[in-house]
């Protein structure tokens, strides 16, 4: 009877009585393979970590990070990652860089991404010490909300204006344009304009304009100039 070609399995190294390439492309990409000075040697217990590492635990899954989203120039973001399989060796990677992080639990890292002043997305990834990536999940930079301008921006007192467009970027559904101190009926059109329908200045002076968005900053500051009622 042919004999084994493993005879040593510890749990984590093996030792082989010979070479046996079907062996070897099983295992290819999965371990190192390691040869030796006068190639593979029968009967080698590969006792070094760098020798012939075998992953002693499945692959690490990320299945979401939390917060997915952050505005720019808001300083670094502390990450709460979501998963199975993790272990205290494994690595967080932002773009391909690791980034600070702590091990949790099982199921559970935590991680410091650095701060952005630029929109865009960061793949996110956990890495384990055999190279075994989970599959990426993406946090996003958003860009600061903006309003550019109001139109009109005169109006009379006492009188209504029939119709505001707010005009400006980062906007939401859930935008809501604040008109001298006091939050408007807003409707959203698109990203980058809202309106407000029937707006009555109380008195002459300027009146400042803002939007409030959930989750963002508040936008700078428009005014409307208000003229005195004949």
């Amino acid at each position: 009877m042919p004999q084994p070609y493993v005879t040593v399995w510890d749990g984590k190294y093996l030792q082989f009585r010979e070479r046996n390439q079907a062996i070897t492309d099983a295992l290819a990409g999965l371990v190192q393979i390691f040869t030796g000075p006068t190639g593979y040697q029968p009967g080698f217990v590969m006792a070094d970590p760098h020798d012939f590492p075998l992953p002693a635990t499945p692959a690490p899954t990320l299945t979401s990070i939390a917060p997915a989203s952050g505005e720019i120039n808001s300083g670094t973001k502390a990450l709460t990652l979501t998963g199975t399989n993790f272990t205290d060796a494994d690595v967080v990677k932002a773009n391909g860089v690791v980034i600070p992080h702590s091990y949790v639990n099982p199921t559970t890292i935590t991680a410091t991404l650095p701060a952005s002043a630029s929109a865009g997305t960061v793949p996110i990834l956990v890495e384990d010490p055999y190279g075994r990536q989970s599959v990426a999940r993406n946090f996003t930079w958003n860009a600061l909300p903006t309003l550019a301008s109001v139109a009109p921006n005169t109006g009379e007192a006492t009188t209504a204006i029939p119709l505001l467009t707010l005009t400006g970027t980062g906007f939401t559904n859930q935008s809501v344009a604040n008109i001298g101190g006091v939050d408007q009926a807003t409707t959203f059109v698109s990203a980058t304009s809202l309106t407000v329908a029937n707006y009555t200045p109380a008195a002459a002076g300027n009146v400042p304009v803002f939007v409030k968005t959930p989750g963002k900053s508040n936008t700078g500051t428009q005014n409307i100039t208000v003229s005195a009622a004949p």
